[in-house]
């Protein structure tokens, strides 16, 4: 997508907010039942602009291990994965297309579960489908398949549903209120074309972004198993002082170098729970603002999520006995979600816990919180809280298992390099899903900009602008 696309989306026109504050509607413009819309575009139901909806089967069909794809729901969540089909007879195949049959240039829309999932027919292969997916035929003399899939992506649908529905979310799509659904539509093909053309090209950015995302986690995931182990060791540690390469021993946690140990959690750190007494905050005692009132909402991939944190006044914070929190300190998840943690940062300032979280103070002289974050996040932790959380229903530690946690370990220079290492993979991936974010806010704003023909990609004929 060119940048003049890009900025003419990203900045509306200063004539139609002129005109929208001085008339509810703006000149070439008109009021329709979804809003605002240009005067040469229309608003129709789909059952107007299509040949034919339909869903796939009510049965479940006979899978076999090989045959025809016979697609649902999950299905077309993404990028096809043929991995994950199901697959059907050729007769039975055949006998399911005789009322249903997709072909390219179709949409399948999910109607069932998840709604309004769209996904374009761009491929040759037959398939079938269930009854979870809705099968759209289009008029493609009056609408573009592409543009009907960009449509499904925004916000419309779920306004006209919000609208038509009594209470509670709506997780069924029955057909008839597929056919009922408005379109706002530029009669212009070339115009349906040129706006979806340019959502796409967004869609495309977003899908390298994830791919690229997914795949820098993947590689620091296997460099954090390759250090945290020492099977890759960094170089200015590799050797022995007469030069020969360093070996490696046996352990409770398998192979490590020669020169590691393994320790339990409660060697190199110290625990600390919150006041369980009754000292401990009353519910009538939170206040608007005061001194943080930690609990496992609040932790989640090593940060302390400030947005929705609890308050409790300083006289409340003053007379409990424990769980107060201090910079460095490890915040971690006792119930339900295991293995969620928070590092206090060192301009947090006052706080405490509640009885959800402990406090896991790494003894300096041992290890570091940025090590012991690194521990936290690898498959070394989570093998230990299968083993010790007992496989409840609703699993839950003590400070007392989390201390015979094992953990390999090094020495606090290498500690302190392999936590580096993983810091700055950590950094380049908040980098990049933060670009992500901003792309897909830009998506939403251009999917309101161009679907209700607020910014125009191709000028209506007589046009002066």
């Amino acid at each position: 997508m060119g940048a003049v696309t890009v900025n003419k989306v990203a900045e509306v026109s200063a004539q139609y907010l002129a005109e929208l504050d001085e008339n509810a509607v703006p000149s070439g413009y008109k009021q329709t039942e979804v809003g605002v819309i240009p005067e040469d575009w229309d608003v129709e139901n789909l059952q107007k602009l299509t040949v034919l909806i339909i869903d796939g089967t009510h049965h479940t069909p006979r899978y076999t291990t090989y045959g025809v794809p016979f697609l649902r729901v999950t299905d077309i969540q993404g990028e096809l994965d043929d991995s994950e089909f199901k697959y059907v007879s050729e007769e039975e195949h055949a006998y399911l297309i005789r009322r249903c049959r997709p072909q390219k240039g179709d949409l399948l829309l999910s109607k069932n579960g998840t709604i309004g999932i769209p996904k374009v027919v761009s491929w040759e292969w037959e398939f079938s489908i269930f009854v979870s997916l809705a099968l759209i035929k289009l008029k493609k003399n009056l609408l573009e398949v592409n543009y009907l899939e960009q449509f499904f992506k925004s916000d419309f649908l779920d306004l006209q549903l919000a609208q038509r529905a009594k209470q509670g979310t709506v997780t069924n799509l029955h057909l008839e209120e597929i056919r009922e659904i408005l379109i706002p539509l530029p009669r212009n093909k070339e115009e349906q074309t040129a706006i979806a053309n340019a959502l796409s090209d967004v869609d495309a950015l977003i899908s390298e972004l994830e791919k690229l995302i997914a795949k820098k986690q993947s590689i620091k995931t296997a460099t954090m198993q390759q250090l945290l182990t020492g099977r890759t060791r960094l170089p200015q540690f590799a050797l022995r002082e007469d030069g020969s390469k360093k070996g490696y021993k046996q352990s409770e946690l398998g192979e490590i170098p020669e020169d590691w140990d393994v320790v339990t959690l409660g060697e190199i750190c110290n625990f600390e729970n919150g006041d369980r007494s009754s000292n401990y905050p009353s519910a009538h005692e939170f206040v608007e603002y005061g001194v943080s009132f930690i609990n496992a909402g609040h932790v989640a991939d090593g940060l302390i999520d400030l947005r929705y944190m609890d308050y409790i006044p300083e006289h409340v914070y003053e007379r409990l006995g424990g769980g107060k929190v201090a910079a460095g300190d490890v915040l971690f998840c006792l119930r339900g979600s295991l293995g969620k943690f928070g590092v206090v940062p060192e301009e947090f300032g006052s706080g405490a816990i509640a009885s959800s979280l402990v406090i896991i103070r790494p003894k300096k002289h041992r290890t570091t919180t940025d090590y012991v974050s690194v521990y936290f996040k690898s498959e070394f932790s989570k093998e230990m809280i299968t083993l010790w959380a007992g496989g409840a229903a609703q699993p839950n530690l003590g400070a007392r298992e989390l201390a015979n946690f094992l953990v390999p370990l090094s020495s606090k220079e290498e500690q302190g390099c392999i936590a580096t290492i993983l810091s700055d993979m950590d950094t380049e991936i908040q980098a990049l899903q933060q670009r992500l974010t901003k792309t897909r806010q830009i998506k939403q704003g251009m999917m309101q900009e161009l679907l209700t023909g607020k910014t125009r990609l191709i000028q209506p004929a007589g046009s002066t602008n």
